[in-house]
């Protein structure tokens, strides 16, 4: 495979250079570290969730300095929990003192104050020193930051009575102890919210003692949220709560073009140059984690399925609250005229008959969570189950109709009010095409060579360097997922069968010989390969092989090739944008511009002449201001400007798109979206150590809604190299994610699909 340019990208990993003896003295120069010690009773308490509360609330109305509680402590040579807490050695507070803890009031099995003592930061591992200075930097009241219940927030936005945080958390990697050099910590970051209390939510004097309560404050100029101490005196209608709603999580994109400091990007990367720029007042060398990644020249892209192979499919309507769907959903049956005009509507009656083996797709306008309590039809009998029971060799796939499930997204990043379009309906049937497709092969165990990538294809034709022409075929490929799924834990197996050139499906939990016989085909041995897994996940000691009895590998990915074991894994990083340079030139757009300078050239290749002259004209004699931001030209003019240059699309939506690329051409705005301030957005991209990372298959959009992981494929036994080509093909399908690129090979996707079709087997 021909070698791409490398591009340089920042992560949300932080890099620490391993302190020495004079950085830890600087340390203890600066603060003084008291350690307490919580009584062992506290570990048998049956309410643990209240119990840290109430903890937490005591040790912050009587510890006004930055703390942190941690559970397996170790200074005395036995496990205990702690509680440290930062003092800082101001020149002028010469004579503070560690103040007592008092737990008595709050828990009956404290007898007295807790034992104090004075520690070094050398006593500590570098994790728990970097995390006792994350929590006196957040202390410190920097812009938006705040800490509750020893959580580290910091503040997004605010509307109607809720409110947004971000909440920053620091873990180690698990290698960590095995490095001399620096140490590396995953920096996360997941969105919080707030509410108002209810009128009926108490806020007394009892449980402000055990549930925590926040009030908006202004803090440098700017919003952020403040604890409330039990003996706080203040309006109820003031006071916030954490909230969380199961159906309605809160959320926070990855990336948003319209407001940057919104996006948990940005505000991770504003984090990570702060706490770096902290940590050097300490003599802490610490920078983002820098990773050199190359685009892959994506293979299968747009690649679609034969899902013509499947003949006549059968259309089975289980909807609810309608006689007849054709007349409520028309322009469902033409668009399945239009993409699969090869079916017929049956009925429950025909899939009793016997060796039924037509494709199915089911129709339904309901959710599982409309048969419970509050739901639309509580009290009804999910349809769904019974059927999936009662027919499950037969290859079957619902499809929700409703039209909120089918809604598009506007280009102005809001729902349009409208039914589904019908290019959005056009690819959730696809979509649905596709998995009845994939169900079908699998279960009748079809040949898949020109039916799914990769498989039977000429090998010598692969465009491969010679240090990788003795790469093994897909052919010889085993993928084995552990995961659980409706709340069953399965291990399922993916291998190719040599004598009928189709995939066969294990359950190992039912069958692990399977899974071993395969793996002997290939030269691997299961027990060696678990071993080795149990050793990286929890750090097994070889001294003592026991060590480690009864811990459960709970998940795990992972590719079999002859002599190799390959595991992907999830480490927690993402990659940062260029938010410096997207930033500076979000500021050059805002600027004001005489209105002359909007005026479009005539011979604009996007607009007519005509177009040109009335928008010009517009501009000169109805624009009341002289200067102007291109922002506030849409937002005072926006109508007027839509009608003169026809800037809606096909659905009567508003589209700028086309007004702001002709100021781009013109030098007027500069692109926030150009790919070289967002690196890895757009396409596959991998490093030489195994990382990679799935962006979109075409540039993003004002908003990306999740950060695009790293992800890496680590080499568990054996000593031949990956083949990266052949693992990138594997993700660069557009049939698995809705015409985007897969962040697994697809073939989990395969191994997914074999789960939900026989969990009704078990």
């Amino acid at each position: 495979m021909a070698r791409n340019a490398l591009h340089p990208v920042s992560t949300t990993t932080l890099r620490v250079t391993i302190p020495d003896a004079s950085t830890y003295t600087q340390l203890d120069n600066h603060f003084m570290l008291a350690r307490y010690v919580i009584p062992n009773d506290f570990s048998r308490l049956p309410d643990r969730d209240k119990s840290y509360s109430l903890l937490h609330i005591a040790l912050k109305t009587q510890l006004n300095r930055p703390y942190m509680t941690y559970q397996n402590d170790e200074l005395d040579g036995k496990q205990q929990m702690v509680v440290y807490a930062l003092y800082r050695r101001e020149p002028s507070n010469q004579d503070f003192r560690v103040v007592d803890i008092d737990l008595r009031e709050t828990f009956r099995f404290v007898h007295g104050l807790l034992d104090k003592r004075e520690i070094s930061f050398a006593d500590l591992e570098l994790h728990m020193a970097l995390k006792l200075l994350l929590t006196d930097y957040f202390h410190g009241g920097w812009n938006k930051a705040f800490i509750g219940q020893g959580k580290k927030y910091i503040y997004v936005s605010g509307f109607n009575g809720f409110h947004k945080c971000l909440e920053v958390q620091l873990n180690g990697h698990r290698d960590n102890k095995n490095q001399k050099e620096a140490q590396w910590f995953q920096i996360t970051g997941h969105a919080r919210q707030f509410r108002n209390l209810l009128p009926d939510e108490r806020f007394d004097e009892v449980s402000r003692k055990y549930k925590e309560f926040y009030t908006p404050v202004i803090q440098h100029g700017q919003t952020t949220l403040a604890q409330l101490l039990p003996d706080t005196t203040i309006d109820k209608d003031r006071v916030l709560k954490p909230y969380i709603d199961e159906d309605h999580p809160a959320k926070l994109p990855y990336h948003n073009h319209t407001h940057l400091d919104q996006g948990r990007g940005k505000l991770l990367y504003d984090f990570h140059q702060g706490f770096i720029q902290y940590l050097s007042q300490y003599g802490l060398e610490a920078s983002s984690q820098t990773r050199m990644f190359q685009r892959f020249p994506s293979r299968y892209k747009n690649q679609t399925l034969p899902v013509n192979d499947m003949g006549t499919i059968a259309v089975l309507d289980l909807c609810f609250d309608t006689e007849n769907i054709a007349q409520e959903r028309p322009e469902f049956w033409a668009t399945l005229h239009r993409l699969y005009p090869n079916y017929q509507a049956i009925t429950e009656e025909d899939l009793s008959e016997e060796d039924y083996q037509t494709p199915v797709l089911i129709l339904q306008n309901y959710g599982k969570k409309d048969f419970e309590a509050g739901g639309v039809y509580e009290g009804q009998v999910d349809p769904k189950p019974s059927i999936y029971r009662e027919y499950p060799h037969v290859p079957k796939q619902t499809l929700d109709i409703r039209p909120k499930i089918l809604k598009p997204q506007a280009d102005d990043d809001k729902d349009t009010e409208d039914e589904a379009a019908p290019e959005a309906l056009a690819l959730r049937l696809q979509v649905s095409l596709n998995e009845l497709y994939l169900k079908y092969l699998l279960l009748n165990n079809l040949p898949v060579a020109g039916r799914l990538p990769g498989y039977g294809e000429a090998w010598a034709r692969r465009k491969i360097s010679p240090a990788e022409s003795e790469q093994s075929p897909l052919e010889a490929y085993a993928f084995l997922r552990k995961q659980t799924y409706d709340g069953v834990p399965r291990e399922i197996l993916l291998a190719y069968d040599q004598q009928n050139e189709c995939l066969a499906l294990y359950d190992v939990g039912s069958d692990p010989e399977a899974r071993n016989a395969v793996l002997q085909t290939l030269d691997l041995d299961w027990s060696v390969i678990h071993r080795q897994l149990l050793k990286r996940r929890f750090a097994w000691d070889e001294d003592k092989q026991n060590a480690k009895e009864g811990k459960e590998l709970k998940r795990y990915d992972l590719i079999f090739s002859p002599g190799l074991a390959i595991e992907i894994e999830d480490i927690n990083e993402s990659v940062f944008y260029d938010y410096d340079r997207i930033a500076e030139r979000q500021r050059q757009n805002q600027q004001l511009r005489p209105i002359t300078r909007f005026q479009l050239p005539y011979d604009d290749s996007i607009f007519t002449p005509e177009q040109c002259e009335a928008f010009n004209t517009f501009l000169l004699r109805e624009v009341k201001e002289d200067t102007i931001t291109y922002r506030l030209l849409k937002k005072m003019y926006g109508e007027q400007i839509i009608q003169i240059l026809d800037l809606r699309d096909k659905n009567g939506n508003p589209r700028f798109q086309e007004l702001t690329k002709a100021y781009q051409r013109m030098g007027l705005l500069a692109s926030l979206k150009a790919a070289d301030l967002l690196v890895t957005s757009q396409g596959i991209w991998f490093d030489d150590e195994g990382r990679y990372v799935i962006g979109n298959p075409d540039a993003i959009n004002k908003k990306q809604a999740v950060a695009h992981k790293i992800r890496q494929l680590t080499r568990v036994r054996g000593e031949k190299e990956i083949d990266v080509s052949l693992m990138m093909s594997l993700m660069a399908v557009d049939f698995v994610r809705n015409k985007r690129f897969t962040v697994y090979p697809y073939q989990f996707k395969l191994i997914d699909l074999y789960a939900e079709m026989t969990h009704w087997m078990l």
